[in-house]
Parts: structure tokens; C-alpha cells; sequence
């Protein structure tokens, strides 16, 4: 999932209703770790179950614009805040990228066109910022 832990959609409690219902219709509710009990199952089990409690991609109303959504609740990111998960997160090297087309699904639902006030699709890179393109993630050996 694209997005930021900084998103109003990513700081709601609704994904833990949807997850709920998830853990039932694959058969882990009952189990005393929901977590371990679905790393046993497998992507198709999870797709098939996943599919019976979430009937639209994007929803319509309210800010929780999908079922499944990240949230910071101090388990996988270290803080119950997204500035308390940043202190504490190891300082590593990464990799990060956006396409100029990020936003093509949201911006061509007929929910979101009705909010948006410009386009963000094809917005030109800042001078100054690297590009990459699929060719650069090859090393010449």
C-alpha cells in the first residue's frame, strides 16, 4: 500500500473491525495468536477471505477511504505516535521513489474528482531531484 503513517485514513481504529472480520472468515478468531495463525495460511486463503469482508476498494464516505490500511498502535512501528515511532526507529539507508502517475487511482475515482481542486497526475519533478528509471536499479557487472 502506498501512503504515509501521516495520513488521516491511517490513523483510525476502523481497520481493527475489518481485521476482526477477517481473522473470522479465514478461521483464526478463535486463536490465541491471530497474527502467527495467519502467517499460516496462504496468500490465496487470505485473498479469498480478504475479498468476502471488503466488497469495494475504495469507499465513499468519511476520510477511511479503505478497509485495510496501516496503523500506528506501537507493535510493528515503535510508538503509539507517528513522532514517538520516528525517535525510536533505527537510522538506516533507504530507498524512495514516486511516479509521476501516484495518484492516477484516486484521482479518477468519481468520489475523489468531485474534492480534488487541481490535478497532482504529472506534476514535474523539482529541479534539483534526482531520476531514476528502471534501467538505474542494474548494476553493470
Amino acid at each position: 500500500m502506498s501512503g504515509s503513517a501521516l495520513a488521516p485514513w491511517a490513523q483510525g481504529d476502523f481497520v481493527l473491525k475489518t481485521s476482526s472480520m477477517l481473522a473470522e472468515e479465514i478461521g483464526c478468531s478463535n486463536s490465541s495468536n491471530v497474527k502467527e495463525c495467519l502467517k499460516g495460511k496462504t496468500v490465496e486463503e487470505i485473498k479469498k477471505a480478504a475479498a468476502k469482508v471488503s466488497k469495494n476498494v475504495v469507499k465513499t464516505e468519511g476520510v477511511n477511504i479503505a478497509d485495510f490500511h496501516p496503523r500506528v498502535d506501537g507493535e510493528f512501528l515503535h510508538g503509539l505516535t507517528v513522532e514517538e515511532a520516528f525517535k525510536r526507529a533505527p537510522k538506516i539507508e533507504h530507498f524512495m521513489g514516486i511516479c509521476s502517475q501516484e495518484n492516477i487511482p484516486t484521482e479518477n475515482h468519481e468520489v475523489f474528482r468531485s474534492y480534488l481542486k487541481i490535478s497532482v497526475v504529472n506534476i514535474p519533478f523539482e529541479e534539483g531531484v534526482a531520476q531514476f528509471g528502471v534501467e538505474d536499479l542494474y548494476r553493470d557487472e
